[in-house]
């Protein structure tokens, strides 16, 4: 058998999830040595809602698998998908703008991926925070299966400080680093994108093997709290769930935890509470204090925020913002 296609301006719904209008050509050719569905799919427009961890697959099984042998057992795929432009992607990581080249190559009922996606624009979903792409790559180099390689930096604003985050790894291991513009220590970093502001404990002091854990920990308490706010949101209403890594230096507890929930009490109007969660070992090396904070945006332009920080001060601020 040897059957060739032919398809110009399709509207293709290969997966869930995913649509996308594409040129193809692909040539079905099966003999004594080999069956394999070999080709090009260029993707003039791709909208994609998948997540990164989902297997890359053609169709949903149903309930009941079908018995007896099917067409397609013993395909291969070598298969090349290519997107220059209006390629976009949005799921839990983010919204973006990406180009990519890749190949679909193995099993027809478990292919993998090879090649590289590249961002170009967009933003990227971490810490409640929206971090605007500056270079972003994700790498599928693994012939056994669909894990890519995230290679990502981007960058927020939060209060006068411009924090830049880094990620790179497997997407099962990522290992995060924070660096901010006026410098501050990984602690302050992460309090600055929990509450819009950081708190000096100038009796931290932070090695580089400190700042990975506390880094590493901000990433995995992230994933915990995002679950948990999925599964309670329908129930407390919360607008704000947050578990940040703490690391005391000298507490021998090690690697305590700080929460912070917040709620909107109307459209402009946040309230924030934020505590630590530990042993009494950990709480009986340090003087915590629970943290209040509100933001009231009176207009786009003028905002007033109050509360208590980690130190007992009470402060109240008036907020004039406008661009240059």
């Amino acid at each position: 058998m040897d059957m060739r296609f032919q398809g110009k301006d399709m509207i293709l719904a290969p997966m869930e999830r995913m649509r996308t209008q594409a040129d193809a050509s692909l040539r079905i050719l099966k003999d004594k040595r080999r069956f394999v569905t070999e080709g090009e799919i260029l993707l003039k427009r791709l909208t994609w809602r998948r997540e990164i961890y989902e297997e890359f697959g053609f169709s949903s099984r149903a309930d009941e698998e079908p018995s007896g042998p099917s067409f397609f057992d013993g395909m291969s795929l070598n298969i090349r998908l290519r997107a220059d432009e209006n390629a976009t992607i949005e799921n839990s990581l983010g919204r973006f703008n990406a180009r990519f080249n890749l190949t679909a190559t193995g099993a027809f009922e478990a292919p993998v991926l090879l090649g590289d996606i590249d961002l170009e624009s967009g933003d990227f979903f971490f810490q409640d925070r929206s971090f605007r792409v500056i270079h972003g790559r994700l790498s599928f180099t693994d012939p056994v299966r669909s894990e890519p390689y995230l290679d990502f930096r981007g960058e927020t604003y939060v209060k006068d400080y411009r924090v830049t985050l880094n990620l790179s790894g497997p997407t099962s291991r990522l290992k995060p680093e924070f660096s901010s513009s006026p410098p501050l220590p990984p602690e302050e970093i992460l309090s600055l994108l929990a509450l819009g502001e950081s708190f000096r404990r100038m009796y931290y002091s932070y090695s580089g093997d400190r700042s990975t854990a506390l880094n590493t920990a901000s990433l995995l308490t992230y994933q915990i709290a995002d679950l948990a706010k999925k599964r309670t949101g329908g129930l407390f209403s919360l607008d704000r769930l947050r578990i940040d890594p703490y690391i005391p230096e000298g507490a021998p507890g090690g690697i305590a935890a700080r929460i912070t929930v917040g709620k909107k009490v109307s459209k402009n109007l946040l309230f924030l509470y934020s505590t630590i969660l530990a042993n009494s070992t950990v709480m009986a090396e340090i003087d915590e204090v629970p943290i209040f904070r509100m933001e009231w945006d009176i207009s786009r332009r003028f905002s007033l925020v109050g509360g208590r920080d980690d130190r007992g001060r009470l402060s109240f601020d008036v907020k004039f913002r406008k661009r240059f």
